[in-house]
Order: structure tokens, then sequence, then C-alpha cells
């Protein structure tokens, strides 16, 4: 493996060092931007054909990646992309880690107890290499984004049986050894963050710098568990200490940049504009992930240290948003995509340039009259199980409204006022009858989808197309029409002479409805 001991490039450099074969245009175009802004490549692992064989046995044993396909597909759809990112620019040249590799399988060493793995590394004799598994059947308790993070700690932890850790526990003992088959339970016992942690101080270490690495989720579970348990905060402000020490880069803001989701691509605006906290998509997962608990997740107040931003949107399941983001005034599209939220933030009536406002996750009980206040409120998407209480037709700029009916089969009271709205999208678990919307006479753009309980889709379609007369477009889910319905649906739009276009398509369409 000479490729393991060679000097990385200086990020930004020009780059002479050839891709690995197999990896489409696409994902070759990834790996060499990795390449320039880390040093670090990504390589398949080949086998004995390389230097040093024995030197990787002494961690375990690795699988020849013949198919690069599963690598080429987490290139392609910035999975490395990333996870690499939450690690300062210079972290693999000064570690240093010039290489992954990545096998077909792998498995334990003698050390280690034998047996598949997701992954091992070395960090002995002046050589540091890691070697993950892309065999997905042994993703069942962890993902890979999990597993990477993991094998990078090993192979920066030259210190990894520090008294100061074992004093954590303020006692003897706490390790088990080698676990043959790990639970899928997140804090297992006082002190650790999962069963594999229990094995010994190395892996515990490395599990926790993985939690507090891989995803805004485990990130914010770990210091929830530490604010309860004494053991587990002293092992989170070592791994703090240890790593901002040796990597002057990875300061106490670092980590919460992390732990919040916030990209090092956004921060380096400024003013920060556009503010994306997302999560990673579990990769090579077979299983849930970790059961966090269900622990109250306020937008993070540090956010308000960027005033100027304009668009924000997550993924994270936020519980609420405190009052003091009032200051956030330049707010034009606010998008929450998983949140847990109660009622609507009244905090929200305060953004007076709000143009566009999505609110998937939990389904809000109503939406209160205050949204009255957005002048400039241009289009709404909300799962809903209440009342609207505010009357959207008084909006001189409200163009489309997308309803997720969810957690009842009762009508959503209120919507029939709204007779000046031009584009509608409506979903729903139970409801029966769309027959309604006959009430919403200057309806251009209409989108009917994702209604398993509806009864008689066909002659209420012929209703609503008799009854709005202004209808330009009507959009429905094909997975719920059959063909002859559908032929018999054009033969109504034609019998009555409407110029209307009829779509049927996969999935739930969403901004293009907007009416200009």
């Amino acid at each position: 493996m000479s490729a393991c001991v060679a000097s990385p490039v200086q990020p930004g450099r020009e780059n002479p060092v050839q891709a690995p074969d197999g990896l489409s245009p696409e994902g070759e175009k990834v790996w060499q931007q990795i390449y320039r802004d880390y040093g670090l490549q990504l390589r398949p692992y080949e086998g004995a054909n390389q230097d040093f064989p024995w030197w990787i046995g002494l961690g375990g044993k690795a699988y020849p990646l013949t198919e690069r396909g599963v690598l080429d597909r987490l290139l392609r759809t910035g999975f490395f992309t990333q996870a690499l990112q939450k690690y300062p620019i210079d972290f693999f040249r000064r570690a240093p880690i010039p290489v992954l590799f990545f096998a077909a399988k792998t498995a334990g060493g003698v050390l280690a107890g034998g047996g598949v793995s997701q992954g091992f590394s070395v960090n002995a004799l002046n050589r540091r290499v890691a070697v993950l598994s892309l065999d997905a059947s042994v993703y069942q308790v962890q993902d890979l984004n999990v597993a990477l993070h993991h094998e990078l700690f090993h192979l920066i932890d030259d210190r990894p049986y520090d008294w100061d850790w074992m004093a954590c526990h303020e006692g003897q003992g706490p390790y088990e050894g080698v676990i043959e088959a790990p639970t899928a339970e997140a804090y297992p016992a006082p002190g650790f963050v999962s069963d594999y942690a229990r094995t010994d101080v190395r892996e515990d270490r490395a599990e926790v710098f993985a939690w507090m690495m891989a995803s805004p989720d485990l990130a914010e579970g770990l210091h929830h568990y530490a604010q309860q348990d004494p053991a587990l905060a002293c092992k989170q402000d070592l791994i703090q200490n240890y790593v901002s020490q040796h990597f002057p880069g990875f300061n106490p803001e670092q980590f919460k940049r992390v732990r919040w989701g916030v990209d090092a691509e956004t921060l380096q605006q400024s003013p920060v504009r556009k503010l994306r906290v997302f999560r990673a998509s579990p990769a090579l997962q077979t299983t849930e992930p970790y059961a966090l608990p269900a622990r109250p997740l306020p937008l993070p107040i540090e956010f308000l240290a960027y005033p100027r931003v304009t668009h924000f949107s997550s993924d994270l399941p936020y519980t609420s948003v405190p009052e003091a983001f009032a200051d956030w005034e330049e707010t034009e599209v606010f998008s929450l995509s998983a949140h847990r939220l109660q009622q609507l933030p009244e905090v929200i009536g305060s953004w007076y340039h709000l143009k566009t406002l999505v609110l998937r996750g939990q389904p809000l009980d109503e939406l209160p009259q205050f949204l009255g206040q957005l002048p400039y409120l241009r289009q709404l998407e909300v799962d809903l199980a209440g009342d609207i209480q505010v009357d959207f037709s008084q909006f001189a700029f409200f163009q489309h409204l997308t309803l997720h009916r969810r957690s009842t089969d009762q009508w959503p009271s209120g919507l029939s006022k709204q007779t000046f709205l031009p584009a509608l999208t409506l979903t729903g678990e139970q409801l029966e009858t769309v027959l309604p919307l006959r009430a919403l006479h200057n309806l251009r753009r209409l989108a009917l989808q994702e209604l398993p309980a509806w009864k008689t889709p066909l002659e209420e379609c012929r209703l609503l197309i008799q009854a709005l007369k202004k209808l330009e477009l009507l959009r429905l889910n094909a997975s719920e029409w059959t063909e002859d319905e559908q032929q018999q649906l054009r033969a109504i739009i034609a019998e009555a002479q409407r110029d209307i276009r009829l779509e049927f398509t996969p999935d739930v369409l969403v901004g293009d409805l907007v009416v200009e």
C-alpha cells in the first residue's frame, strides 16, 4: 500500500492523481474535488498486490472491491462530501490521513475477535489507514456515516488508554470485551452511547466521537444524555479537548456547527443569507436508526449570529421557534420538513417579508389569524389537522396553498372561504370527498393527490370541472387511477369542451403550481 504513505497534496494545488477505475464521470468529478480540497484519496481496496498487506492484517481482513457501483453512488449523491466537510480543511494533512480504503467486505483481526465487521483501522508503526466495508448486510446497528467517523477517530487517537477517561466512570472494569451481537439500542447503560462502546476504551472513544460528528440527531442525542449523565459528559469533554489540542481548527465552535448541522460552505458566506441544516441520509443501513429520546429541540438561539438570513431550511425535528427569532426580519423562505411543533410559532407573524412558508411534520391544529400579518406571503405548505382561521383571499400576492390533511376525516374548515385562491394542492389520508372545492371559483390549478379514502373520484372530478370555470390544470396521482379511468376523465373534459390540461404524475409536485 504505497498510497497510504504518500504525502497528501496541499489543498488547492493542481491534482496529478488518477481517480479509481470504474467510476462514472460524475463520481470521478466528486472524487477529484475531495482530493483537491482535503488531499484525501478514497480508494477501492484491491487486495494483496498493494504494499504492506501484512500491515493491514494487524487490524483485520479485507476483500477486494471489484464492483465500484456503491462507491460511485456514494460519491455522486454527496455522501462523502457531506461527511468530510465537517472537518477543518487541513485536518487530513495534519493527521496525516492520505487514503481511505473501501472493501467489498471486512472482517475483524485476531485482536478484534474476528468475524464480519463494518471496517477496521490501523494506527501503528507510523502508518495510519482505515478500511471500510461497503457490504450493506453488516450495517444493521449503525450506518456507514457513523462507521466512517468512528474509524477516522481511531486514526488520530494516539492516547486511547487515557487514565482520565477511566476516571469518568469513578469505578473499575466498566468494559465487557468483544460483544458478539451489539444491540441497536442507543444509550444502553450509563456512560455509553451504544452497545459497541462497551467493548473497550478504544471503541468507546471512537463511538463518542462518531456521535459528535455523524449527524445532528446523534449529536443532539449525546448532548441530551450528557446533561443527565456525568460519565458521558466527562467523555464528551475529553474528546472535544483532545481533538481541539491536536487540530486547532477543531475548536468548540466547530463541534457546535457540526451538532447543529451547518455546513462549512454556508459559513464561508458573508453575510450568511441561506442557512440549510440537514441530517445525513442513512447510507447502507438496513434497519431503523437509533431511537433517540423525544426531547425538546428548539431552533438553536445561536443561529441569531446570522441576522441577514433570508432562506432557512431544515429537516431536524424542531419543537419550537424562540421569540428571539423575531430579529430575522429579512426572512423570505422558512422551511421545516420534519418538525414537531405543537402550533404555528407566533414569531413567524413578525417576518414581514416572508414569501414561502413550509411546515411539514406533526400536523398543526390550526392556521391562525396572525398569518394575515404577512402581506407578501406567496406560498404555504403545511400538514394540518384542524381549522383554517386566516382568509388568504385578502392577500394580494398569495398564489399557492398546499394542504396535507392528516389525522382526520373532517373537511378542512375555512378552506371554502378562500374564494380568490388560484392554486391548490390537497392530500389527505382519510378524506372521502373533495366536493367542497366547488366553492373555490377562482381556482386555476388544482392538484388532488394521495387521497386513498376518496370514494368516487371520477364522478367528483366531473362535478369539479363543471363548477370551476377558470380551471386550467388538473393534476392527479397516476398510481391512484387505472388506464381506463384516465381515459374516461379525458373524455369528460372533452365533452365539457374545456381547455384543461390533465396531468397524471407519480409524485406530489408543489412548486410549479404557482400562478404568475
